[in-house]
């Protein structure tokens, strides 16, 4: 069963100027401007609206907010704000919600109702605590600042942001740009400080190269000796890098055993009397793959554990191996030759 999100019926939403002004006394937005947006946009416009409007209805909030903005920009209706709004709460993109809803208010402060415009201030103050609110502090003031790939209009913000991993790049002519990653872990207001380096002044900072040391005067050849040839230990450094691998391959398969035990624990709940649920296909597909790759790290790593043993205890002057163990989504294999 499919699950969407329902657009507001705009009919309903602003409703007959007659009736508000008639409870509230106060003057309402004018008989025009409260038709529905289907009466008051043309062309290509009324196009994107349509289609914007189907695609939220259908529940593809992200190509719906496209082609209302598309809509939006087109005929800068101010009311296309307010669906705009209802696309990015859908789809999570909290801080997007909000400036919208503001151009939405301030924007459409002729042609909206008070409930109207009351709805919008409930939504936004709704929205305020899902998100952190960000104050950047940039140095030079004129610098140009992107964030998440965007150019910022606000000066200093305060810019409202969703939990999680976010890019701030602040560029100027003259100065070295700065890339830094900005992770939000709390709905708490913090402030960013960023403070651009003239290129000359980054480039004096960089420490200098060390000067080529004098050629040093090449001695006499000293009188040939006989070579001695000193007794040492055999050198297992190939059979302690095997026996790595061989853990190696031993750890991996018990990771992945672990892994397959839990998918079949959940495969369990889903299959009762020896009849699954659907859902449960794409557990039984996982389980089988960690099952196999089980297996095979076991398989792997008993090989290599073996032959580092034999590289421990073989007689000096053997041929040194060359071992890989490549492990991917698919297969875990050992490659080499002892």
């Amino acid at each position: 069963m499919r699950i969407a999100p329902k657009l507001l019926v705009v009919a309903l939403l602003f409703a007959p100027a007659a009736l508000a002004a008639e409870k509230s006394g106060k003057p309402a937005a004018s008989e025009k401007a409260q038709r529905p947006l289907a009466e008051l946009l043309t062309g290509p416009a009324l196009d994107a609206y349509l289609k914007g409007r189907d695609l939220f209805d259908a529940g593809d909030v992200l190509t719906g907010h496209a082609k209302l903005s598309e809509a939006y920009e087109l005929s800068k209706n101010p009311r296309l704000l307010w669906n705009m709004a209802a696309c990015s709460k859908s789809s999570r993109s909290y801080a997007r919600a909000i400036d919208e809803l503001t151009r939405f208010l301030e924007d459409g402060r002729e042609v909206i109702t008070a409930d109207q415009a009351k709805r919008a201030e409930e939504v936004r103050a709704t929205l305020y605590s899902l998100v952190a609110a960000a104050t950047l502090q940039v140095t030079p003031a004129s610098a140009k600042v992107l964030l998440d790939g965007e150019a910022v209009t606000r000066g200093a913000g305060p810019y409202y942001l969703e939990l999680g991993k976010h890019e701030l790049r602040v560029e100027q002519e003259g100065y070295k740009p700065e890339l830094r990653t900005v992770e939000v872990k709390q709905t708490k207001p913090f402030t960013v400080e960023v403070a651009l380096r003239e290129e000359s002044a980054a480039v004096a900072a960089q420490p200098a190269l060390p000067l080529a040391p004098a050629a040093a005067a090449t001695p006499a050849p000293a009188a040939a000796t006989a070579p001695v040839v000193l007794a040492s230990e055999p050198d297992r450094t190939w059979a302690y890098v095997t026996l790595g691998v061989g853990a190696a391959g031993v750890a991996a398969g018990s990771a992945f055993g672990l892994l397959a035990l839990g998918e079949k624990n959940d495969l369990d709940a889903l299959c009762k009397s020896g009849v699954c649920q659907p859902s449960a296909q794409g557990i039984l597909d996982s389980a089988n793959r960690w099952a196999t790759l089980s297996t095979a790290s076991w398989v792997v790593g008993g090989l290599a554990l073996a032959g580092g043993a034999y590289l421990y205890f073989a007689p000096p002057g053997e041929r040194a191996p060359t071992t890989a163990l490549r492990v991917t989504p698919a297969s875990v294999s050992l490659e080499g030759s002892f």
